[in-house]
């Protein structure tokens, strides 16, 4: 914002402390860490353990949460292979226990349920299959979050809906969204903001724009070849024109317009 009003020592102030997650990064875990006063590492330390010295959650689940420089996150981890790499172990073994703490918020501590990398029943975890198009691996985020609809998703019971802690209604909202095949990893926080494009279950989606606050009076999204083994996106057009990136800038979308995925 103060970089889009011209206020540039605003600007700089603010994105100089937006670095400052580096400075509880260790690179010897490879996970956010808590520190003492003193500027040391507290022990002993689980990456694994919620709500110990991190706001509901872990540090393995609050890692991730750098969405203004994930592209720092994975060279810090030893590049783009490696964040992959941790991150994919992470959702394998979130997998396990359906991605989610147990099927109720109130279960998240329990032992069976609470060491989970990936808790899609609050919120520290809720971007996190989207993290893999900003670090080179599209296709993982197609994969992942489809998994994640699947089994967190995917009914409107207990056991495979909205699992966990829906306040606010931000489950039910993410729900929508990754059906979709839509997520804004910056929430608009951009100078140009952008929308990142997952896997539509649907194989036709129709938005409706209230043209009191948008140009377009609607945005279709229509996929090609679509099932639940293909997931993976093989090209992307808006409008005819070719997206080089699974991504769409905001204000062309709320123009109104046709995303046609065609997958494989």
């Amino acid at each position: 914002m103060a970089k889009a009003l011209g206020k540039e020592e605003d600007y700089k102030l603010f994105k100089s402390r937006s670095n400052n997650w580096k400075n509880v990064f260790d690179s010897e875990t490879g996970w956010m860490g808590p520190k003492d006063h003193d500027g040391n590492w507290q022990t002993p330390f689980d990456p694994y353990e919620v709500k110990k010295r991190f706001v509901e959650a872990s540090s393995a689940q609050a890692t991730w949460y750098v969405p203004q420089d994930l592209e720092g996150l994975a060279k810090l981890m030893g590049g783009n292979d490696a964040a992959v790499d941790k991150l994919n172990e992470s959702f394998e073994t979130a997998a396990k226990l359906d991605f989610t703490s147990g099927k109720s918020h109130s279960s998240e501590l329990d032992d069976a349920y609470r060491k989970i990398p990936i808790n899609y029943g609050n919120q520290p975890s809720i971007e996190t299959a989207f993290v893999f198009n900003h670090i080179g691996k599209p296709w993982l985020t197609q994969y992942w979050s489809r998994e994640v609809v699947n089994t967190v998703f995917g009914d409107l019971s207990p056991n495979l809906g909205y699992s966990g802690d829906e306040d606010q209604g931000l489950m039910g909202s993410l729900s929508a969204l990754m059906k979709m095949g839509l997520f804004e990893m910056k929430s608009g926080a951009e100078l140009t903001p952008k929308v990142d494009i997952g896997s539509p279950i649907f194989d036709k989606i129709t938005i409706h724009l209230n043209t009191n606050y948008y140009k377009g009076d609607k945005i279709e999204i229509v996929t090609e070849d679509n099932s639940n083994t293909n997931r993976y996106i093989k090209n992307a057009k808006w409008n005819d024109a070719v997206l080089d990136k699974p991504e769409i800038n905001h204000n062309d979308l709320t123009n109104g317009g046709v995303l046609k995925v065609e997958n494989d």
